[in-house]
């Protein structure tokens, strides 16, 4: 008759439990730092959704790099680890401009600090189009956020990422009444 060796835990080396086994086989227990996951593996995913009820900010006249307006309620703050790389994106809603030939730039910054003024790094190679760029020859302009921003620095610490928006000239506003909720949301994975 073969013997059957029941565990119910499995102890590390201060005799404390590392992993526990209830009676009907689920387990608890904590993947240590040790582990290396695979390429592709997503660590962490955290996001935040503004509703249509709340307003965002008014309207805004711009034209260069230095005047990108920042939302702060798109803020999400990541510990990062080291070599990992971070996708930030910010969809639904949508900018509007009530003027013809408008463009309307979007750009993702991060920073260490905890304000946005000269602390702040561009996720974008092209500092003044930024991320994601609309453009209407019409007389309005209203479009749906689908942007992302990646960001490969080796870093590891909090960080807060950020999306900042400005227009061409005349008015444009980044805000939510009448266009549909906003969700940011980023995630951290570990390369390919």
């Amino acid at each position: 008759m073969a013997s059957i060796l029941k565990v119910n835990k499995i102890q590390n080396s201060s005799a404390t439990d590392a992993i526990t086994i209830a009676g009907d086989g689920s387990f608890s227990g904590k993947i240590g730092s040790p582990t290396t996951f695979p390429s592709g593996h997503v660590l962490q995913m955290k996001a935040v959704n503004i509703p249509t009820s709340q307003t965002i900010s008014g309207g805004y006249s711009a034209g260069t790099r230095a005047d990108y307006t920042g939302v702060s309620q798109t803020d999400i703050t990541l510990n990062r680890n080291s070599g990992t790389h971070v996708l930030y994106c910010l969809q639904g809603g949508g900018a509007y401009s009530n003027s013809s030939g408008r463009s309307i730039y979007t750009m993702g910054r991060r920073t260490s600090g905890s304000t946005y003024t000269g602390t702040e790094v561009e996720l974008s190679t092209d500092t003044d189009e930024g991320n994601s760029r609309l453009y209407g020859s019409g007389s309005a302009l209203l479009v749906p956020f689908s942007i992302s921003c990646f960001d490969s620095a080796s870093i590891s610490g909090n960080y807060t990422y950020r999306f900042f928006y400005r227009g061409t000239t005349g008015v444009v506003d980044f805000q939510k009444s009448d266009r549909g909720d906003i969700t940011a949301y980023i995630m951290e994975f570990n390369p390919s």
